[in-house]
């Protein structure tokens, strides 16, 4: 009796050999896989900390200073930035700036640049600071009830996507020159103010008082805030 097709010994081989290199193509087809994988990793792991932060850059300049010296001093500042993120704003060399926002100088051509870098956490975020701490950032600028319920109420349909769309409101309502408008920010991640990072001026400003750090923040309300490191900057 003949065999079955299926089991025919002479065509067994060849699908076994068939298989063997099949195989042995996938493993190595999931060994480059991986490797580019892990490379890819390794390259965002090592760009990160210059590609994550969020600047927004306001040069304290000379008027008549030429637009391409400022632009050179964004790039320095950039990067600069990125090594102050490194070391939580900690380190002790004098040409790395602080993330409190210390005043830093960089010469550019001969040119001085004048700059202040915050952490971001310590900034208003108009998506995810609890309402009443809008309600009471929003009072201490002279907004008023209705704006505050008009923004919340309008925040959950479309959040806020861009700052400067932002300040063009207040723009309109006569609040743009409160020099504490500039301390908001948008996708900052986190809900509650830094603890350690917040600017005293807007401390000051949001317990309508002088003190020091601790005693701002007891005025304000402890639960309004949180302490966390620095993941992204901003920069004026």
């Amino acid at each position: 009796m003949s065999k079955h097709p299926k089991y025919n010994t002479d065509k067994t081989p060849t699908k076994l050999t068939r298989c063997f290199v099949d195989k042995d193509a996938g493993f190595s087809l999931i060994t480059v896989l991986f490797s580019l994988m892990i490379i890819m990793s390794m390259m965002a792991a090592i760009s990160g900390a210059f590609l994550k932060p969020q600047l927004t850059l306001r040069a304290q300049a000379k008027s008549s200073q030429k637009n391409t010296i400022v632009e050179k001093g964004y790039t320095r500042i950039s990067l600069l930035a990125g090594e102050a993120m490194l070391n939580k704003g900690k380190s002790d060399r004098d040409d790395i700036p602080k993330l409190d926002g210390t005043e830093f100088k960089i010469v550019i051509d001969g040119e001085p640049l004048f700059y202040r870098l915050y952490d971001q956490e310590g900034f208003i975020d108009l998506n995810l600071s609890p309402p009443k701490l809008l309600e009471l950032y929003f009072n201490r600028l002279g907004l008023g009830v209705e704006f505050t319920r008009n923004f919340l109420e309008s925040r959950t349909q479309k959040p806020e996507t861009s700052t400067m769309m932002f300040k063009q409101k207040l723009k309109l309502l006569n609040r743009l020159d409160d020099p504490m408008a500039d301390f908001i920010v948008i996708g900052s991640e986190q809900s509650r103010l830094s603890y350690k990072n917040t600017p005293v001026a807007l401390l000051s400003f949001l317990a309508n008082n002088n003190g020091n750090r601790d005693e701002l923040i007891g005025i304000i309300g402890r639960h309004f805030f949180t302490s966390g490191r620095a993941e992204n900057v901003v920069l004026k």
